[in-house]
């Protein structure tokens, strides 16, 4: 499918941002990401929980089956897990991580939701109130 005169690709778009980015002060640098992170939060069609981005260590066990590897972000409603492992969509999943090493683990049951090449995205069961 030929492209419209005025769109551009996901790769020239990035190469305009970039650009823009690369000329501007810290302090507007600030701004634009204080925007951006807003604009996030409220636009129509996002997720249900804010997610936040970290890295800690997560075992999960899928079917009889534990492995360890890493979350990237997470939210009271689930997860990215950061793994080779292969899985499928649908499948459950019991997760156990702590968010600092004074805290006990919190445990969760779900299912995955989405898969890329990185990892997978976790849907909880229920949602987490300990975060």
């Amino acid at each position: 499918m030929a492209k419209k005169r005025n769109e551009l690709s996901f790769e020239e778009v990035k190469a305009r941002i970039v650009k823009i980015v690369s000329t501007m002060s810290e302090f507007e640098l600030e701004r634009f990401r204080s925007g951006l992170e807003e604009w996030r939060k409220s636009a129509p069609g996002k997720r249900e929980h804010t997610r936040e981005d970290l890295s800690i260590h997560a075992l999960f066990m899928l079917g009889s089956y534990f492995f360890k590897d890493y979350i990237t972000n997470i939210s009271a409603g689930g997860i990215f897990l950061e793994t080779k492992t292969p899985v499928t969509v649908g499948a459950g999943i019991t997760i156990s991580f702590a968010l600092s090493d004074n805290e006990d683990p919190i445990e969760a049951d779900g299912k995955i939701v989405r898969v890329r090449p990185d990892g997978f995205g976790v849907k909880f069961n229920e949602p987490l109130t300990a975060l």
